[in-house]
């Protein structure tokens, strides 16, 4: 998205968001978990790291109860870069 190209983080967010509201409200578990991941990597980018982290994991959580183990992976990498960025290795 060409918004998110040039840093308009508050734009990437609202689009985000309207689309969170769009998905809840076709009950597409995919479709949420996909956009609560993608507002998880707009906290990232910001270095907001507790917001990202609460937003992977509510993302992850929904992909673990639909089964869907490949973007589990991918979330759970996400997961991984921000606790490397925060020199949490351990985690």
């Amino acid at each position: 998205m060409s918004f998110l190209l040039k840093g308009d983080y508050p734009k990437a967010l609202e689009y985000y968001n309207r689309s969170l509201i769009i998905a809840e409200g076709i009950g597409s578990k995919q479709d949420i978990s996909n956009v609560i991941n993608n507002i998880g990597n707009i906290y990232s980018d910001q270095g907001n790291h507790s917001k990202a982290l609460k937003y992977f994991n509510r993302s992850l959580k929904i992909k673990e109860e639909i089964g869907d183990k490949r973007t589990m992976a991918n979330i759970l990498s996400n997961i991984g870069v921000i606790y490397a960025e925060q020199n949490n290795y351990l985690k």
